[in-house]
């Protein structure tokens, strides 16, 4: 049995009955009544909106601290879908996405980024990355639910997307492209079944030098990361 996820008086998305009788009965993001989970508006205030977070790395893909004066710095965006929990503290305070496996992965494995695609490995420039959450609260809900549910995330993340009586982070998602026009790479890197609606975005708008890559959980494992020329390419 699902149990829907109400919203200002809008279900935006349903939960395992399992999962619903295991969360508390209330606390300031959430009341639990007994057909519905409803979640408070503090849930998405924007003081829970976790802070972009920039990574340097030299024309290797190293991880640097500062970059190296002599190389021209290379502007990257590198978009990931939505925070989880490691990007809170235990107070659910923001502390910055990309933080956990993800954050670690990309730290070590930048430089198999760079291998799969000729443009990118033969630049020879520094690197400055800023990873980039399009929706910067916590769409999986963990907080709430203390469990992670893939297609909640993803309904949750698609109403925050497009939501006409709620936040509507798509908008916001092409004005900062569009003010932050010194990106020379942007890196669709959410997960498979989000990564659509990014691309959707970009392309309506026409914002040029988008590419597509693995979510960096994968960067760690995947063979085929460092496949030249496979894994990143322009729409």
């Amino acid at each position: 049995m699902k149990i829907p996820i109400i919203y200002k008086n809008e279900k935006i998305a349903s939960i395992n009955e399992v999962v619903f009788n295991n969360i508390s009965l209330k606390s300031e993001f959430h009341l639990k009544e007994l057909n519905c989970l409803k979640v408070e508006e503090a849930f998405f205030f924007k003081d829970k909106e976790v802070p972009h977070r920039v990574f340097h790395f030299n024309h290797k893909g190293e991880e640097i601290k500062k970059t190296n004066s002599h190389f021209k710095l290379i502007k990257v965006l590198l978009i990931i879908e939505s925070p989880h929990k490691d990007e809170y503290d235990i107070n659910f305070v923001p502390i910055g996405t990309a933080q956990g496996q993800t954050g670690r992965n990309i730290s070590k494995n930048f430089y198999k980024l760079i291998q799969s695609n000729k443009e990118l490995e033969k630049l020879e420039k520094d690197f400055e990355v800023t990873v980039y959450n399009p929706i910067p609260l916590q769409t999986s809900m963990y907080e709430i639910t203390k469990c992670f549910d893939r297609n909640l995330r993803n309904s949750v993340w698609k109403y925050c997307w497009n939501a006409e009586n709620g936040p509507n982070f798509k908008s916001k998602f092409i004005e900062y492209i569009v003010e932050n026009n010194d990106f020379e790479f942007i890196i669709n890197a959410c997960t498979n079944r989000l990564k659509k609606y990014v691309c959707e975005a970009l392309n309506s708008n026409n914002i040029p030098n988008h590419t597509h890559f693995y979510h960096p959980s994968f960067w760690g494992s995947s063979e085929n990361i460092t496949a030249p020329n496979k894994c990143i390419r322009k729409y």
